[in-house]
Formats: structure tokens, sequence, C-alpha cells
């Protein structure tokens, strides 16, 4: 018998509406959360996740009225993640019509704090707006012993990853981009856990072991560590064997520029003219 496969929709949120992230840095407004739901369910998912992207800058997750209004037309598996920090949270998300929870940040953060402070290492955290309001969660969150940096037109996300000794991404597609600049970085990829999928799962499509040297998909503290110690332990040509070793290449490649994007295309244009010429003289010559 083949391997079973479970279609997971994922949808996007912040306040009422669907979003689209827009190259890391921007969003987009879709539309209604509870339309594409129910589309979703109509069209055969088995699963919904609804992630509430914002809720890191209000210190809240906002998403109950919309799960509840989902859940009287929709009848699959519904996890509702995003601001999620206290067993009261996830209750009132519970009642409302979730039937799962995913807690990533609030799960990761105080490992990296209490790691921060037993090594002596300063612990940087890099909001995804300019504004106040997230910073003001973090320090909820984690209290004082950290620095908060804000995006903007000066500091984008890649600049900070870049003077960055070693990044940690948590369920982000922003560690493959810093590593495949060479950086190096530990992927925290823990949301399948709590939506088993293996779509959530480091290297998703590629074929990863649970746990490696610097990745995991389990909310795992000592694992966290684990690969916090190696990564720092371990030089910049270490860094770029064992990249190498396990096939990183595959899953992402720097492309500064975008010169092999426009190498392919120039590529494609010529042979697509060569048949375009060939198709035009045996045209002609059948005249």
């Amino acid at each position: 018998m083949g391997k079973q496969i479970r279609l997971i929709a994922r949808l996007d949120i912040k306040g009422p509406n669907l979003i689209k992230g827009i190259h890391l840095e921007g969003l987009r407004v879709i539309g209604s959360p509870n339309e594409h739901a129910l589309r979703y369910y109509q069209q055969g998912a088995d699963e919904l996740i609804y992630m509430d992207c914002v809720a890191s800058l209000y210190g809240r997750n906002s998403l109950g009225d919309i799960v509840k209004s989902t859940s009287q037309d929709v009848f699959v598996p519904i996890t509702v993640g995003g601001g999620i920090r206290s067993v009261e949270d996830a209750r009132r998300l519970l009642r409302c019509g979730a039937d799962k929870v995913a807690v990533n940040t609030a799960a990761v953060l105080p490992v990296l704090l209490e790691y921060s402070r037993a090594n002596g290492i300063p612990l940087v955290v890099v909001g995804r707006s300019d504004g106040a309001a997230e910073e003001q969660y973090y320090r909820n969150v984690l209290g004082e012993g950290f620095e908060f940096r804000r995006r903007d037109a000066q500091h984008s996300s890649y600049k900070y990853l870049d003077e960055s000794e070693v990044s940690v991404s948590i369920d982000s597609s922003l560690g493959y981009e810093t590593v495949a600049r060479g950086n190096k970085n530990a992927f925290f990829s823990i949301l399948g856990v709590f939506a088993p999928s293996e779509e959530f799962n480091f290297g998703w499509p590629g074929t990863y072991a649970d746990q490696g040297p610097f990745w995991t998909n389990q909310p795992d503290p000592a694992a966290f560590r684990r690969i916090l110690d190696h990564l720092f332990a371990i030089d910049a040509a270490q860094w770029r064997a064992e990249l190498t070793a396990h096939r990183y290449d595959d899953l992402m490649t720097f492309d500064p520029g975008n010169a092999i994007l426009k190498n392919t295309l120039q590529l494609e244009l010529s042979a697509d003219r060569a048949t375009e010429q060939q198709a035009t003289a045996v045209s002609c010559a059948g005249r």
C-alpha cells in the first residue's frame, strides 16, 4: 500500500484578513479567511492551519472569532498558532472550535535567553516591523537581557543576519536564505509537531532525518542547546563542509544579482528563437 498523503492548507492571518507574504518583507491582503477556508474544505483539504502572523506585534492571538465562524461550516481539524503564550490562551482557542494549537516563538525564546546568559553570548531579536508594539511583546515574554532591533529602510532582515555569528529561524524560510548567503543558522522547524505534516520539516520536500547537526523538527530544549553549541564551535570552513555533506545546495543557492536566473532565461529565449527561425525556414522551403 502506498504512503498516505494528507493535504493541509495554511492560512496566514493579519487582523480580519487572509494575507500573503511578499519577498519576506511585505504583506498583501488576499481576502476573507472564512471564504478561503470553506473553499479549501470543499476542494478536499484534510486539515486547516490558521497562523496569526502579527500576534507577536500585539502580544495576543486574535483568531478566536475567525475560528468560531469557520468551525460552523468546516468539518476537518483546525490548528491555530501565533501569540499563544499560556494555557488560558490555548483553552480560549479550543473553546472557539480549534482542534489543536501550535506554540513556536514562546517555546523557543526563553531557551535562547537562558543559553545567551549561560554562555555570555548577546541575544538579538530582529523584529518584523518598525513599531514599538512588537518590541514590547518581546519585553513581556523575555524581560531584559536581550537587544531588540527594528527593520527600516537602512536595516533589512538580510543585513542583520549577515552581521550575526549564528542566527536562529523558527519555521521560517528566511533561515534557508541566510544559509545560502554563507551564514550559520540553527533551524528549529517545530510547527510539524502541532500540525503533523512533512511539509513543515526541515528541508522539505527533500528527505532529511528528524534531527541533524544544525536542525531539529522537535521542540526539545536539549536539541536547541546541542545545535547552538555545535554552531558556535565550528569555523567557516567546517560550516561549508557540513553544508556540502548534507546537500544543502539542493535546497537553496544564493544567486547575487540573479546571475543564474538571467543566464537560464537567456538560454531559454535563445532556444525559443532558434526554434522559431527553424520553423520559418521550413515554412519558406515548403512554398
